[in-house]
């Protein structure tokens, strides 16, 4: 992975975050609930677990899949249920879903099965979209200069939950087959390995132990642009014009952060951090 590159000289890959989870990977994690609750669920979400280097039995007994994941030089080991973060679902009933599923779906939808598991830097990928929904709930970052009344996101900003920020207004994803029925959407093949990646993506970026790899980024582009946006990049007739040297079928992930104020009350935005695209060896 590409070494991050200083913040005043302009945008930058993202870099090396896995050398910050020395002290994460030394515990050990379960959750049990929603995170940032605003409103009782009707959905509880599958127990979160998160472990280290040995096989725990008591976390493998818990759910129906547990599986060892590589990373870098450590060996994580994921519990979770999959029925239960692929359960088809219609948009009005993805708001009761737990924290960490619609987080899977987000992933699914906007980075994609296969673009997540063929990019060497999938997981970066994941790990950069599911941090755009953190600094959106964040007014320190959505809105630095604490603007009056300013909430540009709706679902976002303070108060919320990260179940209100990531809906299906904000991110066109979610109102796709692969975020609502992904089980039918992805093909078998793909569906277990991406979401082994997807969970690890959540865990990683919601226990708190990154910094923020995107520089700030509140938006992002998407390789597939206009109206072609959320389809497959065999839509895409060009790159997106803010994505410099993007190739639709395999272009970087492009991160946007705030950069002062418009004359007409608005963020301006700046690249903030992008993710390359390269294919799995």
């Amino acid at each position: 992975m590409r070494e991050r590159h200083c913040s005043a000289c302009g945008p930058r890959p993202i870099g090396d975050w896995r050398n910050h989870l020395a002290p994460l990977l030394l515990l050990v994690v379960f959750f049990a609930g929603l995170l940032w609750p605003t409103t009782p669920a009707a959905v509880q979400p599958p127990r979160e677990a998160f472990v280290r280097d040995v096989h725990p039995a008591e976390l493998c007994a818990a759910e129906p899949r547990c599986v060892a994941v590589p990373l870098d030089d450590e060996t994580l080991w994921l519990s979770y249920d999959p029925d239960a973060l692929t359960a088809p679902v219609t948009p009005s009933q993805l708001a009761a879903q737990g924290a960490e599923s619609v987080a899977v779906r987000l992933v699914l939808s906007e980075v994609g099965a296969g673009r997540l598991l063929r990019n060497a830097h999938g997981l970066d990928e994941a790990v950069a979209v599911l941090q755009v929904v953190f600094n959106r709930l964040d007014p320190a970052v959505a809105d630095p200069d604490g603007l009056a009344g300013y909430r540009p996101y709706p679902g976002c900003g303070a108060g919320a939950g990260f179940v209100d920020c990531a809906n299906p207004r904000q991110f066109l994803g979610l109102a796709t087959r692969r975020a609502l029925r992904p089980a039918e959407a992805i093909p078998e093949a793909l569906l277990l390995p991406a979401l082994d990646r997807a969970v690890l993506a959540w865990r990683l970026v919601s226990e708190g132990g990154l910094d923020d790899p995107t520089g700030g980024a509140t938006q992002f582009v998407h390789r597939c642009g206009g109206a072609a946006y959320g389809q497959p990049t065999t839509h895409c007739d060009e790159p997106v014009e803010r994505a410099s040297g993007a190739d639709p079928y395999g272009g970087p992930l492009v991160l946007l952060a705030p950069a002062g104020l418009h004359p007409r009350g608005h963020y301006r935005l700046r690249p903030s951090a992008w993710v390359d695209y390269r294919p799995e060896s």
